[in-house]
């Protein structure tokens, strides 16, 4: 096991722990008996963790070499919660200071650590706080040189939605930027349904955390598998290119559609991840109960959308990396029809 040991350490925080001096990879197991590398089999009185994983080394690896992080680490959790709460513990070690930055309208999780970086009041569940949370404006209306001044220091981005390739220009959103990250967190996309979640950060930054860690399910044999097989499938089918050109058929195809409807404010998005905006046809105010009307047509015509948005007026939609043109389409067109519909209901009554 000297190589993959060797591997570990290189890309897995130091202070994750491992069990035994010479640590051993468990490869099979059945009942209540396994079976490590070198073939021995062992009665297992743990029927745990603090193993070698060896889809876990090559997973991070992978991972370390998209993300451009110089030196960069991995830690694998269940959910991107977890992958923040492990980034701000990260920070918050680096700095010796409890100070956060982040973004208004911004949502990061429900733990309690996530909450309170969350900019959304909707999604605040409490006013109680681990940290001294300021909010940052974005630059709408705001001069570049103001927001920058405010970011020194740190930076952490919140990659679940937005990596893999997802919005179709860069593999991760902060690429649009031109600005690498100390430390990024991903989810969702990765697991293609199973529960995984992780960091990528500077290795000195994660590194610095104080005190053992494991997390018990975090990057497990199942999952890393799955995400492995995902990723490569990404990879190799150029998923993110695919995104690129379907994205862009349906963001152009919905503006121009929907230049003349009064209850469209806004088409905004990138890549396969795009929102449409709905307001009152009079007022122009945002409309949650007009989105939630398009979310119904939409059902009724055989599409599944999401809703959501500061003031939950927003339809979001992120379809699936495989998205063929043709789904893009057929999509785009019933997405149409759905707002049409709506928008002629909301003129006559």
């Amino acid at each position: 096991m000297p190589e993959l040991l060797a591997r570990h350490r290189a890309v897995i925080p130091s202070w994750v722990g491992l069990y035994y001096g010479d640590p051993i990879e468990i490869v099979s197991g059945k009942g209540c008996r396994v079976t490590d590398g070198q073939g021995r089999s062992y009665l297992d009185f743990f029927a745990g963790i603090l193993y070698l994983i060896r889809n876990q080394v090559e997973l991070a690896e992978k991972i370390v070499r998209l993300s451009g992080i110089p030196d960069a680490k991995v830690y694998f959790t269940n959910s991107g919660t977890e992958a923040n709460e492990v980034a701000l513990l990260a920070a918050v070690s680096a700095r010796h200071a409890d100070q956060v930055l982040a973004m208004r309208g911004g949502y990061h999780g429900r733990s309690f650590g996530a909450v309170a970086v969350t900019g959304n009041p909707s999604w605040k569940m409490t006013s109680h706080s681990p940290f001294c949370a300021h909010f940052l404006h974005g630059t709408d209306g705001w001069s570049s040189q103001a927001c920058v001044a405010d970011l020194r220091g740190l930076l952490i981005s919140d990659e679940v939605r937005t990596g893999w390739g997802r919005t179709g220009e860069h593999f991760w959103g902060i690429g649009a930027h031109g600005v690498v990250p100390d430390a990024m967190t991903f989810a969702k996309g990765l697991g293609n349904g199973f529960a995984i979640g992780g960091v990528v950060a500077r290795g000195e930054l994660l590194d610095g955390i104080r005190g053992n860690g494991i997390s018990t399910f975090g990057g497990n044999p199942l999952s890393t598998a799955a995400a492995n097989a995902t990723l490569d499938y990404l990879l190799s089918h150029d998923l993110q290119r695919a995104a690129a050109v379907n994205g862009t058929l349906i963001i152009n195809g919905l503006r121009a559609a929907v230049a003349d409807l009064r209850v469209v404010g806004e088409v905004r998005g990138k890549g396969l991840m795009f929102a449409v905006d709905l307001v009152h046809p009079v007022t122009g105010e945002p409309s949650p109960a007009l989105a939630g009307r398009v979310l119904e047509v939409a059902r009724e015509r055989g599409l599944l959308i999401g809703k959501g948005g500061l003031y939950g007026h927003a339809l979001r939609m992120a379809p699936p990396l495989m998205l063929t043109e043709d789904e893009a389409k057929e999509g785009l067109a019933l997405l149409i029809d759905a707002l049409r519909a709506v928008n002629e209901e909301a003129i006559r009554g």
